[in-house]
């Protein structure tokens, strides 16, 4: 992060009189679920007196390639805040969406190298002293945990939203013997999709598995991730007869009603001639 300011030193101490700049960590949720996405918060509070001209931001945390799921654009604007009961010029820096992939009693702790360029008291026109000054980031203690399982929900849940599942299967239900035919099993909605979690279909043993192949896209609208994601079968039937391929099943959890939730796709029968 490059700041260009007039000012002095800087000092990253939120409770200490006469501060000028100061970075929190403010986090949605301090006891997530294992693989629950949370929002980190990267805010920057600055008094009065500490005036930036321009403000230009690279950051790199720690988490970036473990529990980073995607980062939420922001204007920078800068705003009125309170912090520890006083007031002070606030720009949100970055909102980070992460999660936890196991069992966590951990801080986020990451520092945020800044670039402080200030006019020289001097006759030199343009010239400036310049200094870095490293501002740690911390933020209060964070305890992931995990669901408990039950019968109706053997498996541990890893996925947070709301989705909907379907299998595209061919529409003549009567095919060939040793032709190679598609199954698709389709999962979209609003959440993240792990590559791990799309069902699988049970395919008769009378069936060659010729490949199956995985596609996930995630987009981001209105700063909610949205994924698509699809696992295609070509298989070959070997032998004639009707075959009957059973629902595939996708447990998740959805936040906005607040319950664990089972879906299925359609029971479907194959005729092979």
């Amino acid at each position: 992060m490059t700041i260009e300011v007039k000012g002095e030193t800087l000092v990253n101490d939120p409770l200490k009189d006469g501060n000028k700049i100061f970075i929190v960590a403010q986090v949605s949720n301090y006891n997530p679920y294992c693989y629950q996405p949370i929002t980190v918060d990267y805010k920057m509070y600055y008094n009065d007196d500490f005036k930036p001209e321009t403000v230009e931001f690279a950051f790199d945390a720690e988490y970036s390639k473990q529990f980073l799921i995607y980062t939420i654009g922001t204007d920078k604007s800068v705003t009125k805040e309170k912090f520890d009961g006083k007031e002070y010029n606030c720009i949100l820096i970055r909102k980070d969406v992460i999660r936890f992939k196991q069992l966590y009693d951990t801080y986020i702790s990451n520092r945020i190298i800044v670039g402080y360029k200030a006019k020289r008291k001097t006759a030199d026109f343009g010239m400036f002293d310049i200094s870095r000054k490293i501002l740690p980031v911390v933020s209060e203690r964070i305890i992931a945990k995990r669901f408990e399982t039950n019968n109706k929900f053997p498996f541990n849940i890893i996925s947070f939203g709301d989705y909907k599942l379907e299998v595209l299967h061919p529409k003549k239900t009567k095919i060939e013997k040793d032709k190679i035919i598609e199954i698709t099993v389709q999962l979209y909605g609003e959440g993240y999709i792990e590559d791990s979690t799309i069902p699988l279909i049970n395919i008769p043993r009378t069936f060659e598995i010729i490949s199956n192949t995985i596609k996930n896209e995630h987009i981001l609208e209105n700063d909610k991730i949205k994924s698509i994601a699809t696992r295609t079968y070509k298989i070959k039937p070997l032998l004639e007869g009707d075959y009957t391929f059973y629902p595939a099943q996708f447990y998740f959890y959805n936040e906005s009603s607040n319950e664990k939730k089972a879906i299925y796709s359609k029971e479907f029968t194959l005729s092979v001639k």
